[in-house]
């Protein structure tokens, strides 16, 4: 997985929030496009050159996750009007497989970007994804 590839520590876990996982098996929402997720997520250029110059395609974490990947706390919002919602699924799917423990949240309301998640469905989100983190190193 990335961290080793880059001689760094396994991170205790990861927090996946509202972020496109695998645009292969999910199309953007009506009216978007993957242009600027690429760019932004992917760190990839118009012409395709990836900026840290060692791929030109996605790497999809979905299709390339084992059991080392790190335990994950996976949220979104149904009502995101930048991501498929869809995504998220196939992330916790993918680690269930692969045995790595994991939590999907998905609110019903809160768009893109709720941070803390104030007056949303998923309030006190990063509570419970510390909580999950912290059960992680017991």
């Amino acid at each position: 997985m990335g961290y080793a590839r880059y001689g760094l520590p396994k991170p205790k876990s990861l927090f996946t929030i509202y972020g496109p996982i695998n645009r292969r098996k999910n199309p953007p929402l009506p009216g978007r496009s993957y242009e600027d997720i690429n760019r932004v997520c992917f760190g990839i250029l118009p012409d395709g050159t990836k900026l840290d110059g060692i791929t030109k395609e996605p790497v999809y974490a979905d299709e390339v996750l084992d059991g080392d990947y790190p335990p994950s706390f996976i949220g979104g919002c149904a009502d995101d009007p930048l991501v498929n919602p869809a995504h998220w699924p196939c992330l916790k799917e993918a680690l269930d497989k692969a045995g790595v423990p994991a939590v999907l949240e998905v609110g019903k309301i809160g768009g893109h970007g709720y941070g803390l998640g104030r007056n949303t469905a998923v309030k006190d989100w990063i509570e419970r994804a510390v909580q999950f983190m912290e059960q992680q190193g017991k």
